[in-house]
C-alpha cells in the first residue's frame, strides 16, 4: 500500500511525519552548531544583493508580483514576489551579468539588464505599465541606472580585463590596486613591501596601500569570502591569485558593512572566476632579461631572466549545475641579488688572493683560519676587476713598504714578502635561481535549486637561491603555502537562507637550507669577506595555520534585508630558530689574525645559563578571536536606503601553543615605594598569556546612507 503524505508535512522512511517547520528549524541548528564547533575570520563568500521597488504608472507599490532574476553566464535562476510595500530583495548573489523579469496580472512584463559587481548591493527599481487588451505579454527590455541609488559604499571596482591589461610588476595582484582614485602607495614596489619572496604572486606580500589617513596595516583584504590577511602582520597578505582568475576586484575606502569591514583602512574584496555554460581560457607568457633593458657604459650588467607562464580554463560540467574553473602560473627565473646590481667591472667588496692561500698554507698549515679558508674558497660569484693589494698596502696604507724593505714581520720565525697580492678587488655578482608554482581549482555545485556548494584550494610555493661569497656556503629559502576554502548556502524560502563556510591556510618555510655548515659564523672585521650562509640568515623554518569558520541567516522582510552571523578563527605560529641561534659567531681582526686562530670576540645568541649548554630558540603562540554581527540593509524609500550595522568581538588573548616548552616571559616588579626602586628588585617569570587580560567586548555600530535626490539614478549622496 502506498504512503499517504499529509500537507504540510514530509513522510519519514519509518512512516512518520516530521514537521517542515521543525525540519528547517534543526538544520539551522545543526547548521550552527556545526560552524560554532568546527575552528583568520571567513565572511560570506557572495555578499551581493540586488533589490528594490516594483510600482505601477502611477507609483503605487505592486504586491505579490513575481520577480525572476537569472544569471546570463551560468543559466541559475532565482524567483520571489513583492510584500506588502512592492519591495523585493536577492541575497548573496555572485558578481556577473543578470536579468530581472517583472511579472504582473493586466500589467508589461519588464525585463532589466545589469551588471552587479563585487559586494555591490544594487537597486533596480521597476515600474511596469498597462498592457493592452491585445497582448497577453508586452515584454519591454532596458539597462539598469548608470548609478547605483543603493549604493553608499565609497569604492572602486576593478574588472577583469583591467586586472589584466593594466602595467604591473611581475603580473602582481596587489600591484594593480595603488592605481585606483582615492588610494595612496607604491604598491609592492617598496622596499620590505614583499618580504616572503618577490614582487609577485608567490610568497606573501606587504603592499603599501592605505586610505582614509590610516597606513597599511589597516588594510583587510578578502578571497571569495576567505580573510588572506596575517593575523601575525598587519597588512601582510597571505595569497596573491593568477590575475587569469581574477572577476572582480573591488576596494572600498569607506564601507558601512558589519559582516566584512574589520579594519581601518582599505577593504578589498577579490572575486575569482568560476566556470560557466561556455568553455573560457585564457593563457599568456611574461618574458624579459637583461637585454631589453639599457646597458650601463662602464660595466656589464649582471645577466638575469624570467619566464612566467600563466593558463586558466573554466566551463560547465553539467550545464546549469555544476561548473569548475582551474588556474596555474609557473615562473622560472634567475634574479640578480641586491649586492649584484652595480654589475662587474666595479669595486664593492675584496677578499683574499690565491697567493695568499698558499702563504697561509705554508706557514700556518695547521691552524683552523687556514682550514677555514681551503674549505670554503672564494665562490665564482666574486668577479675580481684586476685590482689587488699587497701585503706593504695592506699593512701600511698607500706608501707600502720603506724604501729597501722587502719583508713584513708576521711572526718571530715567519715573514710575508711586501709585493705578494694579499686582497682581491671587485664585486659580488649572482642571478640565482628563483623558481615558483601556484595554481587553483574551485568548483559551484547547485545541487538543488535551494542548494549551493562552493570549494576552492590553492597551492603555493617557491625555491629562492640564496648565493653565497663562500664555495660551499650558498643555500636556498624554500616557501610552501596551502589554502582551502568550502562555503555552503541553503535557501529555506524566497526570503530566509542559511550560509556557513570553513577555510583554512597554513603558510611555511624554511631560510639557509641546504649549506654545508662545518664551522661557526666567521667575521672578518678589516671588511674582508667573511664566512656566513648565503642570505645572511638561517637555517630556521616557521608556519602560520589558520583555520576560519562562519555562519550567516539572512532574512527578508518588506524592505529590509537582515543578516545575522558569526565568526571565529584559531589562527598559529610558531618557529623552530634554534640552529641559526647556536651556531656561534667568531670575530677576527685582521685577514692575518684569522690564519693565526687569534680571536678577537666570541659570542653566542642562544645559551642556556642554568646549564652552560646551548639554548633553544622556539615559538609557539596561538588566538581564538571570535564575533557576532547584525545588520539590515533597509530600503527606506525607492531613492533612499540605509545600512544599520552593529558588530561585537573578543579578539581573546595570545597564549603559548605546542609541546616545545615555549612560553612567554615577562617583568614582575619588586618591592619599593618608587618605580626606579620597583624596577630594581624586578624579577622575570612565565605567563600564559601576552596580554594580563582578554581583548573583548569591542561594540563597533555603524551607519551608512545612499540617497538619490533627483531620483533619476544620475547622481548619488552616499555617506555614514
Amino acid at each position: 500500500m502506498g504512503t499517504l503524505g499529509v500537507p504540510g508535512y514530509v513522510t519519514s522512511a519509518e512512516g512518520g511525519f516530521v514537521p517542515k517547520v521543525l525540519g528547517r528549524v534543526l538544520f539551522g541548528l545543526i547548521l550552527f552548531s556545526y560552524f560554532w564547533l568546527s575552528a583568520d575570520i571567513c565572511v560570506a563568500q557572495y555578499s551581493g544583493s540586488i533589490q528594490g521597488v516594483l510600482t505601477d504608472s502611477s507609483g503605487a507599490a505592486i504586491v505579490d508580483a513575481r520577480i525572476n532574476l537569472r544569471n546570463v553566464d551560468t543559466g541559475i535562476e532565482h524567483t520571489t514576489k513583492t510584500s506588502n510595500s512592492g519591495n523585493y530583495s536577492f541575497p548573496s548573489l555572485a558578481p556577473g551579468h543578470y536579468v530581472v523579469r517583472a511579472e504582473a496580472k493586466g500589467l508589461q512584463t519588464k525585463e532589466v539588464t545589469l551588471t552587479l559587481d563585487t559586494a555591490e548591493s544594487k537597486g533596480v527599481d521597476i515600474s511596469l505599465g498597462v498592457a493592452t487588451v491585445s497582448q497577453t505579454t508586452t515584454v519591454v527590455s532596458e539597462q539598469a541606472q548608470p548609478i547605483d541609488p543603493d549604493e553608499s559604499r565609497i569604492q572602486a571596482t576593478l574588472q577583469a580585463n583591467t586586472v589584466l591589461e593594466l602595467p604591473q610588476l611581475n603580473r602582481n595582484l596587489w600591484d594593480t590596486l595603488s592605481v585606483t582614485p582615492g588610494v595612496v602607495g607604491t604598491g609592492t614596489r617598496g622596499a620590505g613591501a614583499s618580504p616572503g619572496g618577490g614582487a609577485d604572486n608567490f610568497g606573501t606580500q606587504t603592499p603599501q596601500i592605505s586610505a582614509n589617513g590610516r597606513s597599511y596595516t589597516g588594510n583587510v583584504v578578502f578571497v571569495d569570502g576567505m580573510n588572506v590577511t596575517s593575523p601575525i602582520q598587519n597588512g601582510n597578505l597571505i595569497l596573491a591569485p593568477v590575475p587569469d582568475a581574477v572577476e572582480q576586484v573591488t576596494l572600498q575606502a569607506n564601507t558601512w558593512d558589519a559582516e566584512h569591514q574589520l579594519g581601518s583602512s582599505v577593504l578589498v574584496q577579490l572575486t575569482t572566476k568560476s566556470g560557466t555554460n561556455q568553455f573560457h581560457g585564457t593563457g599568456s607568457l611574461l618574458y624579459t632579461n637583461q637585454d631589453l633593458q639599457a646597458n650601463p657604459d662602464f660595466f656589464a650588467p649582471v645577466r638575469f631572466q624570467r619566464k612566467d607562464v600563466s593558463a586558466a580554463l573554466g566551463g560547465p560540467v553539467i550545464k546549469n549545475k555544476l561548473f569548475f574553473f582551474a588556474d596555474v602560473e609557473a615562473l622560472w627565473s634567475r634574479t640578480p641579488t641586491s649586492a649584484s646590481l652595480a654589475g662587474s667591472g666595479t669595486t664593492s667588496t675584496y677578499w683574499e688572493t690565491s697567493q695568499f692561500d698558499s702563504w697561509a698554507l705554508q706557514n700556518f698549515p695547521n691552524t683552523t683560519g687556514t682550514q677555514v679558508l681551503g674549505l670554503y674558497p672564494a665562490s665564482n660569484y666574486l668577479v675580481p676587476n684586476g685590482a689587488t693589494e699587497t701585503a706593504g698596502n695592506y699593512f701600511y696604507g698607500k706608501s707600502g713598504c720603506a724604501s729597501g724593505q722587502s719583508l713584513i714581520n708576521i711572526t718571530s720565525t715567519v715573514t710575508i714578502p711586501c709585493s705578494l697580492p694579499v686582497v682581491n678587488y671587485g664585486s659580488f655578482s649572482a642571478a640565482p635561481i628563483y623558481n615558483a608554482t601556484q595554481y587553483n581549482f574551485r568548483g559551484d555545485w547547485y545541487a538543488t535549486s535551494r542548494d549551493r556548494i562552493y570549494l576552492s584550494y590553492y597551492n603555493n610555493s617557491f625555491n629562492l637561491g640564496q648565493p653565497a661569497p663562500r664555495a660551499g656556503l650558498s643555500a636556498q629559502d624554500i616557501m610552501r603555502n596551502r589554502y582551502a576554502n568550502i562555503d555552503y548556502t541553503h535557501t529555506f524560502s524566497p526570503n530566509l537562507l542559511a550560509e556557513g563556510g570553513f577555510a583554512f591556510a597554513s603558510v611555511g618555510g624554511a631560510n639557509g637550507q641546504d649549506a654545508n655548515l662545518q664551522v661557526p659564523v666567521v667575521n672578518i672585521l678589516d671588511g674582508t669577506q667573511g664566512f656566513n650562509v648565503g642570505g645572511g640568515w638561517g637555517p630556521g623554518e616557521y608556519r602560520g595555520p589558520n583555520y576560519n569558520w562562519r555562519a550567516v541567516v539572512t532574512w527578508v522582510r518588506g524592505p529590509h534585508t537582515f543578516k545575522f552571523g558569526y565568526n571565529g578563527n584559531h589562527a598559529i605560529e610558531h618557529g623552530d630558530f634554534t640552529p641559526v641561534n647556536t651556531r656561534p659567531i667568531l670575530s677576527f681582526n685582521t685577514l692575518f689574525d684569522l690564519v693565526e686562530d687569534n680571536v678577537f670576540q666570541y659570542t653566542f645568541n642562544a645559551y642556556d645559563p642554568l646549564t652552560g649548554q646551548a639554548g633553544k630558540v622556539v615559538f609557539g603562540g596561538q588566538t581564538n578571536p571570535f564575533g557576532f554581527f547584525a545588520q539590515d540593509n533597509w530600503k527606506v524609500k525607492s531613492n533612499l536606503s540605509l545600512t544599520l550595522g552593529l558588530r561585537w568581538d573578543d579578539f581573546t588573548n595570545v597564549s603559548a601553543w605546542g609541546n616545545s616548552g615555549f612560553r612567554f616571559n615577562t617583568l614582575f616588579l619588586g618591592s619599593g615605594s618608587t618605580l626606579g626602586q620597583q624596577i630594581t628588585t624586578a624579577t622575570v617569570g612565565p605567563v600564559n598569556n601576552v596580554y594580563a587580560s582578554n581583548q573583548s567586548n569591542y561594540w563597533s555600530p555603524r551607519i551608512g546612507v545612499a540617497w538619490d535626490p533627483s531620483k533619476t539614478g544620475k547622481w548619488s549622496v552616499r555617506g555614514g
